[in-house]
């Protein structure tokens, strides 16, 4: 029996080198050879372009192959490809339908999207109609935040602990918070100029973010079906003030954005989860952060005396303390790892431990192992088990809630220095929005 055969199209990219190599590399172990196809031609030394970040084994490097060709003609591959293969797709999203339709004709059964999934909400639906009118076809929408630890455990947390999930509830909470802050600009990176903050990052990861902290241990995608139309008026993009230089180009891609959601759901009803997300920040920190009315810290106390109880009675001191201002309940998922609470004063923060990082962990290897994000995807396409990635009317869904072509147009667009940690106006307006539906609750 023939090994199995893995097509990285766009093999030459980023990606593929950074990430999806690297991942196949650590399952070596596995039966599978590797076709890498671009339009790049490195046929002479592609092993050399693979091997400049990662130190592969010759064993591994005869693996693999490397074929340069057009997009529109797949000759070289078909007799390489058979309805075992699986065919990932690291390229340009507006190339998806087209390879898509190319593969469909060439029978392949298997084939691996990454966000985002289609340029728009229309090219998505057409990606999900080829789909639905293929029936032995199946399409995997990755998206590898949903294998980062934290997303992983918080559905394992809420069952564990019910009075966690409990407490994700408007009556304990106030508002909820999600940054995706990075302190990279977009240098080099031609790909993002064509993309956009709202297509690269909050459609995709963020959305589903938001799903996993809000379902509950309910069903994520119902969830975000109940999402209300985004009000322009408690949005804002912004583009950090070096961009335009470091692309050489004049451009409005935004490089932050600022949106606030809400949900036709009873249990976060006038709950607005206020997303703050941006490039050429001061850090690199995605986190929710959901502050807690007075009743949901009091609630902590219970939760705390199962998870942490030597932090009870100097959490009750804290909370009683005429000087605090907020209690924050915090899941981070970079770069701390950790569930913990944050409690404000005005001279300083103080912070009580609900899950650290080895509690995060531990979970992580249980029930994966030492595998990671694109690791874990590969191991079950290779042994053809469950792989968890996003549903198709769940990206739907977060196509009709952030369509950057509804979202970006007309809407407040401000310029901020690069390296700051959140540009005023966006800081005015998350005050803002909180104070509003602070009234209608």
């Amino acid at each position: 029996m023939s090994s199995l055969k893995i097509i990285i199209f766009g093999a030459s990219g980023d990606l593929a080198r950074k990430k999806l190599f690297p991942a196949l590399y650590k399952l070596k172990a596995e039966d599978f050879e590797i076709i890498g196809y671009s339009r790049t031609n490195l046929e002479s030394n592609f092993n050399e372009h693979i091997s400049k970040l990662v130190n592969y084994d010759e064993e591994f490097l005869k693996r693999v192959r490397y074929i340069s060709g057009k997009y529109d003609n797949l000759e070289a591959l078909k007799p390489l490809i058979d309805e075992n293969s699986i065919c990932y797709l690291s390229v340009p999203p507006s190339l998806y339908i087209f390879l898509i339709k190319q593969l469909i004709e060439l029978n392949v059964r298997r084939i691996c999207l990454e966000k985002p999934f289609g340029e728009d909400l229309q090219s998505f639906l057409q990606i999900k109609k080829l789909q639905d009118d293929n029936k032995n076809l199946y399409i995997y929408f990755v998206d590898h935040y949903l294998y980062k630890p934290m997303t992983v455990v918080i559905p394992e947390f809420y069952e564990k602990y019910p009075l966690l999930n409990e407490i994700m509830h408007r009556k304990y909470i106030d508002n909820a918070q999600i940054y995706f802050k990075e302190q990279l600009g977009t240098e080099g990176r031609v790909y993002f100029e064509k993309t956009g903050l709202v297509r690269d990052i909050i459609q995709n990861h963020v959305g589903e973010i938001i799903g996993t902290l809000a379902a509950g241990t309910g069903d994520r995608t119902n969830f975000l079906g109940r999402a209300n139309q985004i009000e322009k008026k408690e949005s804002l993009c912004g583009q950090y003030d070096e961009y335009k230089r470091e692309l050489l180009n004049e451009t409005s891609t935004e490089t932050f954005s600022m949106i606030a959601v809400t949900f036709n759901d009873n249990r976060w009803l006038n709950v607005p989860f206020i997303i703050v997300a941006g490039k050429g920040m001061d850090e690199k920190r995605v986190e929710g952060k959901f502050t807690l009315t007075e009743s949901g810290a009091k609630k902590m106390i219970e939760l705390l005396e199962i998870v942490n109880p030597q932090e009870v009675i100097e959490y009750k001191h804290m909370i009683k303390n005429e000087m605090l201002e907020s209690v924050s309940l915090i899941f981070n998922y970079s770069p701390e790892n950790e569930i913990y609470l944050e409690l404000k004063f005005p001279q300083n923060i103080s912070r009580v431990t609900l899950f650290d990082e080895s509690d995060v962990m531990k979970i992580m290897k249980d029930k994966y192992n030492d595998l990671t994000d694109h690791e874990i995807i590969f191991n079950g396409l290779i042994k053809n088990t469950k792989v968890v990635c996003a549903k198709a009317d769940e990206v739907e869904y977060l196509w009709r809630l952030f369509n950057p072509n509804s979202i970006l147009n007309d809407i407040t667009s401000i310029l901020y220095p690069k390296g700051i940690d959140i540009p005023n106006e966006a800081n005015d307006l998350l005050k803002k929005i909180i104070k509003t539906y602070k009234k209608r609750r």
